[in-house]
């Protein structure tokens, strides 16, 4: 569970380098923090919970229970990427099937042509397999992740990341390799 934790940390803070807001999606309702405005993240270990400190107060979400997703949204980009400043409306249609073995489709609707780069992410928070980084028409998308890692290898059973990038949007989602 450590790992969990710490990977999300570690996406949190690489992802919310390239954005302006971060969107907690929980059971209830959705929370969106302007990334300039949050003072301190902090993940606790012992009780699973992630802190979110803002001007406007402590923001606690208990990770196994309230969260589904985080997604980060802006216009701040990566340098190489074509549509900079580019809004790009995206929407998942979740991964299928979740939890999977030995493979799973992710898909994913884009509302105009544009660069897509679809990354897994280990909980630790390390690059285990970019499944496209390519111009896509708009539509909806299905792309198959067998478990592999970049050389071909199979990964581990547990948790990981999906993070896909459309232009300056950016969404993160969870799933889980059964073995």
């Amino acid at each position: 569970m450590k790992w969990i934790l710490a990977g999300l940390l570690c996406l949190l803070a690489l992802t919310s380098l390239f954005t302006e807001t971060m969107v907690v999606h929980t059971q209830e309702q959705d929370y969106s923090f302007d990334v300039d405005d949050v003072n301190i993240i902090t993940i606790f270990h012992d009780t699973n919970i992630l802190s979110i400190n803002t001007p406007d107060g402590d923001f606690d979400f208990h990770m196994l229970d309230d969260i589904i997703s985080i997604d980060f949204e802006g216009t701040a980009v990566d340098p190489g990427l074509e549509e900079i400043g580019q809004h790009v409306p995206i929407q998942f249609l979740k991964n299928y099937p979740n939890p999977f073995n030995p493979e799973t489709a992710i898909r994913f609707s884009t509302g105009v042509s544009a660069k897509v780069n679809l990354t897994i992410y280990n909980v630790k928070g390390q690059k285990v397999k970019t499944l496209i980084n390519e111009r896509l028409d708009q539509g909806e998308h299905s792309i198959k992740w067998q478990g592999t890692d970049e050389v071909g290898k199979k990964v581990g059973g547990g948790n990981y990341f999906y993070r896909l990038k459309v232009g300056d949007e950016v969404k993160t989602r969870k799933m889980l390799l059964l073995k």
